[in-house]
């Protein structure tokens, strides 16, 4: 368990507080969020903020709906510190079948 109070439920959801330092938040909130990522609310003090932030939620990209199911694709459009990544969750109906694509070798 950490010492870091980001971290603890309270009734309001986790708080940028840490070591007396910060102040509750007062504003508008996303909850749920928050409690996923508790280290950007209260980043631990070996962290200098020099890596981008290496997430981005299928939940909130474009789904492509299609006759064979569906696919939501996570490219460098979505998050930019991905260049040579790309991500793709995807549901396909018994029988359903995907475009034809390739890769290159290195993929």
């Amino acid at each position: 368990m950490t010492n870091n109070p980001a971290r603890h439920n309270t009734d309001n959801g986790p708080q940028p507080i840490q070591d007396g330092r910060g102040a509750s938040i007062m504003g508008p909130r996303n909850v749920s969020l928050e409690r996923e990522n508790p280290d950007l609310l209260a980043s631990p003090c070996t962290d200098a903020g020099t890596i981008p932030n290496l997430k981005f939620s299928y939940a909130t990209a474009r789904n492509r709906l299609t006759t064979g199911g569906w696919a939501r694709e996570v490219t460098v459009r979505e998050l930019p510190v991905a260049t040579t990544l790309a991500g793709v969750n995807m549901r396909l109906k018994p029988g359903g079948i995907r475009e034809m694509h390739w890769h290159k070798e290195a993929e």
